[in-house]
């Protein structure tokens, strides 16, 4: 439980501005996962296990935003690449781990006849989860590029996806 909200926190505190995002209240979202993580963690302190114990997972993010700040901004379609590739990495990440919070992202909320309910679908849209591919193809490609430029072997003369319609 904790993993899963401060994975979503992080997410959302993460978000590029022009990313896609249903109507979701932010700051609110924010607030509640911090306040979700430090319960979690007392209830570990009260159950006598240590918070660097429930915590400790590395976080990739820091990983995946420096190989997607090398990304060229005119790939991503004027998109801030850094910013953009880490939300469609968790986005993706969320949905590969099994969490449903992603689904939140890429789905417009349905609003039931209790206000106090709202669906989404736990699925993503398949050209927003191909959409979500293609980025990280991108990554994945020029990740590669630069891999073959440092290693001073030729690099893939495989069509790049960007070049792809």
């Amino acid at each position: 439980m904790h993993a899963q909200c401060v994975a979503e926190r992080e997410f959302v505190k993460g978000l590029a501005p022009d990313w896609y995002s249903s109507n979701v209240e932010i700051g609110e979202l924010i607030a509640s996962r911090t306040q979700r993580v430090a319960d979690v963690v007392s209830d570990g302190a009260y159950l006598g296990i240590d918070e660097s114990t429930i915590s400790k997972k590395p976080k990739d993010s820091k990983i995946v935003r420096a190989g997607a700040d090398r990304i060229p901004a005119a790939v991503l379609a004027g998109h801030q690449p850094g910013a953009y590739v880490v939300s469609e990495w968790r986005l993706l990440s969320g949905r590969a781990h099994g969490f449903h919070w992603p689904a939140k992202y890429a789905n417009d909320a349905r609003h039931c006849e209790n206000d106090r309910f709202v669906t989404y679908d736990v699925s993503i849209p398949l050209d927003r989860f191909l959409g979500s591919i293609r980025v990280a193809m991108i990554a994945a490609r020029v990740a590669m590029d630069r891999y073959a430029v440092l290693a001073d072997i030729e690099p893939t003369d495989a069509r790049k996806p960007w070049e792809l319609t």
